[in-house]
């Protein structure tokens, strides 16, 4: 059994979903085992320390009770992944269950109130910022009366929280947008914000290579674009375009009434610009091109989650502008 939990463990470490199932077909009651001990580190511990998000979920949907069981420390997985800054996986196991915000560990500590002091720590945090409703932080704990928040309050008062009413009453810039007719559009963004991270992966792999296919397509057309591009440069002698034309003549000349004109109608380029840059059709397809390059930029920009994009899409960007102008 214990060769088994130290097995089960490592693969906890290592994010190993096939190695924990491994070890399930060998002894289907292993988590049952765990979870009889009243303190343990288990899996879901183990894994939200470090930050192993699939493992993490796995294990909390075979054994939800995991998540509020306390380790040898008083600690629960969540408390775990704030110590460790595995934010990441505090949203999602937050994601799963809400209630886990609430969960007691270490001293009665929750980690509500690890999140709110270290937002009270961080400095330039409005401690008495108002709702829609026009109610700050303490007006809403006050309101709270079946729910024992002695704790809260007192660091609420250290950071000098006040209720709506005892603020000022004057209207400033900054109260002025924070009406509720003036924020929609970020109550959209942030809703749209947060349909983009709940996003699963099937989705945001298919939007992935819809915006990375109309990236290729717009990039390409730009190094190919319509007409082709003059293979040669071209500069004439002089600014005025030159015809000979040839006057008709009398019967029973050589040229019977015929007009000739040998006209040079060529403009001045040279290698490698596209040959209809001068036309108004050309420079239409130019700016819708670049409109559709940016719209599918920009939404690699939104879905890819790595540190970095921002260097990555200017960079794209810039060398994008190089190459029309």
């Amino acid at each position: 059994m214990a060769q088994r939990i130290e097995r089960l463990n490592q693969a906890a470490l290592q994010g190993n979903i096939d190695d924990f199932y491994i070890l399930i077909r060998e002894d289907v009651k292993l988590l049952e085992h765990i979870d009889e001990l009243p303190f343990v580190d288990t899996p879901l511990h183990i894994a939200a320390s470090v930050g192993h998000i699939p493992f993490a979920l796995e294990m909390l949907r075979l054994k939800p009770s995991f998540a509020r069981k306390p380790n040898p420390n008083g600690l629960s997985p969540i408390h775990l992944a704030l110590q460790n800054g595995q934010y990441k996986m505090v949203y999602w196991l937050v994601n799963v269950d809400n209630d886990l915000v609430r969960v007691k560990g270490r001293e009665s500590i929750t980690p509500l109130h690890y999140a709110v002091s270290h937002l009270l720590s961080w400095g330039g945090v409005d401690i008495n910022f108002k709702n829609f409703e026009g109610k700050t932080a303490w007006d809403i704990l006050e309101g709270q009366t079946q729910v024992d928040n002695t704790e809260m309050r007192v660091m609420l008062r250290r950071a000098g929280a006040s209720t709506g009413s005892s603020l000022s009453t004057v209207t400033t810039y900054e109260d002025y947008l924070r009406r509720p007719k003036n924020r929609s559009l970020e109550r959209d963004a942030t809703s749209y914000a947060r349909e983009v991270t709940n996003f699963s992966d099937g989705k945001r792999n298919a939007l992935l290579v819809i915006a990375a296919l109309f990236v290729t397509v717009t990039y390409q057309a730009v190094l190919s674009p319509p007409g082709g591009l003059w293979q040669d440069d071209y500069k004439p002698e002089t600014n005025q375009t030159l015809c000979n034309t040839t006057a008709p003549l009398k019967a029973g000349s050589s040229h019977l009434g015929i007009n000739q004109t040998h006209c040079n109608t060529t403009a001045p380029h040279k290698a490698g610009t596209a040959i209809g840059l001068g036309g108004m059709p050309f420079q239409l397809f130019l700016v819708f091109n670049f409109a559709v390059f940016m719209i599918s930029i920009t939404v690699l920009a939104l879905l890819i989650p790595f540190e970095g994009i921002n260097a990555v899409f200017w960079a794209l960007i810039f060398f994008r502008l190089d190459l029309l102008f």
